[in-house]
């Protein structure tokens, strides 16, 4: 998914006798990816929007800890902090698939 925007120019606000430089935000371009995953331990690195863990194969997979059993989708989401007004991002995320498992996840990360 891509942001397409147009880059305001830099503008003054002035209140009086103090006058406050006010730079446009910029932009970027989100990023995206998409792993097959097979048997063993896999890091998702904490800083994402969203990742999608589905297990694929016939055998229980775990996710931070928590079991996914066959067909199920874990997602794993940034939210909107109230009280710090930030954006709280993932956190790093661990995945073990056993012998004869398999998984895969899409992830969506901020623009560097």
């Amino acid at each position: 998914m891509a942001y397409i925007g147009v880059r305001a120019l830099q503008s003054n606000v002035s209140l009086g006798d103090v006058t406050v430089n006010v730079d446009p935000y910029t932009t970027g371009t989100q990023q995206t990816d998409f792993q097959a995953l097979e048997a063993g331990t896999h890091n998702i690195p904490a800083g994402q929007y969203k990742v999608l863990i589905k297990n694929d194969g016939q055998e229980e997979i775990t996710v931070n800890g928590d079991t996914v059993p066959t067909g199920v989708t874990y997602p794993v989401e940034a939210y909107s902090n109230p009280v710090t007004q930030k954006l709280d991002l993932t956190p790093a995320i661990t995945i073990v698939i056993p012998p004869g498992g398999t998984a895969t996840y899409s992830m969506l990360s901020p623009s560097v």
